[in-house]
This record gives structure tokens, C-alpha cells and sequence, in this order.
């Protein structure tokens, strides 16, 4: 992905951790980090919502203290190959066969 972004004209700064996302105009003009602002036109965040809603001056108190409400979980996904047909019946969890 970030060959392609680059590829794109785009910049990536990684290892560089976020400390909040500036938001002006109901829009995202750039981040602060432990290395400085970055102004950007674009923001993809990976930060829950309610720290996007902490960290920014954009949103009143009563939207800060009603995030504080919210709960989410993180998503954990786990690839098995396994030689096998039908491993799972009646599951959410889909198989697909590999051949190495």
C-alpha cells in the first residue's frame, strides 16, 4: 500500500505517533504529532473515534462527554490453511482451499 501511495504522489510519515487530528470546517486540514503539525488534504485514521473526538477542539463537551459513552471492540482476524474440505458447517467462519 504505500508503494502505491507513493507511487500516487502521496507521503507517508510512519512510526510517528498521533496525539490528535485538527479538524476545522468540519474537515480534516492536518495532524500534530510527537514530530510536529503535518497539513494534509486527506486523513485515513486507524484511532478510535472517541480519541478522534478527545483530542480535537471541533466538537463541543457534550459531544466529548457523550463519546465517552460509546464502546468498540478491535477486529482480530486469524488465516488457517488447512487441507480440508467443509471444515466448518453452519458457521459464520468461510473456508477456502489453497494449494501450495
Amino acid at each position: 500500500m504505500a508503494q502505491q501511495l507513493a507511487a500516487l504522489g502521496s507521503t507517508l510519515t510512519l512510526n510517528c505517533p498521533v496525539k490528535r487530528i485538527v479538524i476545522k470546517n468540519g474537515r480534516a486540514c492536518g495532524i500534530e504529532t510527537e514530530k510536529g503539525f503535518f497539513s494534509c488534504d486527506q486523513v485515513v485514521s486507524t484511532m478510535p473515534l472517541t480519541d478522534v473526538i478527545d483530542g480535537s477542539d471541533a466538537f463541543s463537551q457534550e459531544v466529548k462527554e457523550a463519546s465517552k459513552q460509546l464502546s468498540y471492540r478491535n477486529t482480530t482476524l486469524v488465516y488457517l490453511c488447512i487441507d480440508a474440505k467443509d471444515v466448518f458447517r453452519d458457521n459464520w467462519i468461510g473456508s477456502i482451499r489453497v494449494n501450495h
